[in-house]
């Protein structure tokens, strides 16, 4: 006849190895688990940084567009100044010609 003693070093050894078991399995998909959130990690990572190229592209594009439409208004004013000068300048230039052409106009008669 089986003592309690034997009975239970019996139970406790097959609930050792349940327990042993069921740790062992806890383990591998922790690590599993935890190699999965380090690879979504990293490929988080690695196409945040690839969106950030992709984006730093486009502004550097939009500032060499934005750059090259302001040296063609540049390049349009200086042609379309009559000395060369700045507008402002041309402008007070323009004044001081048509208020020397009023003053040597006939007046008219009235």
């Amino acid at each position: 006849m089986a003592t309690a003693l034997s009975v239970g070093t019996k139970v406790g050894s097959v609930a050792g190895k349940l327990g042993a078991f069921a740790w062992s399995t806890t383990c591998r998909v922790a690590s599993a688990t935890g190699e999965l959130g380090e690879g979504f990690i990293a490929g988080a990572d690695a196409g945040w940084d690839a969106q950030m190229v992709i984006e730093e592209q486009k502004v550097a594009a939009a500032q060499v567009k934005k750059d090259a439409v302001r040296a063609a208004m540049l390049a349009r004013r200086e042609a379309a100044a009559p000395l060369g000068l700045a507008p402002a300048v041309d402008m007070v230039a323009l004044a001081a010609l048509l208020a020397a052409h009023q003053a040597k106009a006939p007046k008219a008669k009235a």
